[in-house]
């Protein structure tokens, strides 16, 4: 990996996103390179997801920019539509709404923009979101076929080699419903990857994982990383961010207050509030 301006695989610049009229993300800068495997750390509440969330565009930004995966988008792109998200409030389904789904966004670029940048940003929700109905297989399937227009056999291939990589590939036929939390976690992984993303985001996925499962958590990351794969995590095990990351950011208050290598996060921060959160979590 080289940190270069010619490197950089995502940008934020002055990112903001605002709430029922309070600020959770205010002024946002941030830089991650190709490779690179960042960690974002924070008190629950400080913005974490959220930012997650914006650079998938779950959650669409008031200002700033977003440059990822080759492609760039303002908040001013949004002008002129009133913007929903699912989780702050529910809004009548017109034009003038911008809806997570963006359906209802009238300006097809922009909608296709987005569509865009959904397939090369992989997203490992916290609840992960498999279909219990489906099985593991159809659960990779589904994305292939309804997204990239895979005929049924070709979906079914893909998911195999998928379900292969994260050793899952003999439960393929297995009800979803009907596998263990790490199992589904694993299988949550390939139907992120399924579309081939450049980047994977992951929000909180050692949570519900005891430590062995966690270890095989981190033996799937340290493997897309070796296919050169972009990866952000948020999460509030110290021990994982500093296991695993490139490099380490600390969020407060919608903010992020410093970002470095892990030794330098861990051992010696630079910023008064990362000292705080860091001494107080060491010394639990």
């Amino acid at each position: 990996m080289i940190n270069s301006k010619n490197n950089i695989a995502l940008r934020t610049e002055k990112l903001r996103k605002n709430f029922g009229g309070d600020d959770i993300l205010k002024n946002i800068d941030f830089e991650v390179y190709h490779g690179e495997i960042i960690s974002i750390i924070g008190r629950s509440g400080c913005g974490k997801t959220t930012l997650l969330r914006c650079l998938n565009f779950l959650n669409i930004l008031n200002e700033g920019k977003i440059t990822i995966a080759g492609m760039e988008i303002d908040g001013k792109d949004f002008n002129g539509y009133k913007i929903g998200d699912s989780n702050s409030a529910k809004y009548s389904k017109s034009d003038n709404y911008l809806k997570d789904s963006m359906q209802f966004v009238s300006n097809e670029d922009l909608q296709n923009k987005v569509h865009n940048i959904r397939q090369k940003v992989g997203f490992l929700f916290q609840s992960l979101n498999l279909f219990p109905h489906l099985t593991v297989a159809e659960n990779i399937m589904l994305p292939l076929t309804k997204v990239l227009n895979y005929s049924k056999d070709e979906a079914r291939t893909r998911a195999e080699e998928l379900l292969t990589k994260v050793g899952m590939k003999k439960h393929a036929d297995r009800n979803s419903s009907r596998i263990s939390g790490g199992q589904a976690q694993r299988v949550a992984i390939a139907r992120a990857l399924s579309t081939n993303p450049e980047i994977m985001l992951y929000d909180e996925p050692t949570s519900a994982l005891d430590p062995e499962l966690v270890l095989e958590f981190i033996d799937i990351i340290k493997e897309l990383q070796s296919d050169d794969m972009t990866q952000i995590i948020v999460t509030h095990s110290l021990g994982l961010a500093r296991q695993i990351s490139g490099r380490v950011a600390f969020m407060d208050l919608g903010e992020i207050v410093e970002i470095d290598v892990p030794e330098v996060i861990f051992n010696n921060p630079q910023n008064t509030k990362t000292k705080d959160y860091i001494g107080k979590l060491l010394l639990a």
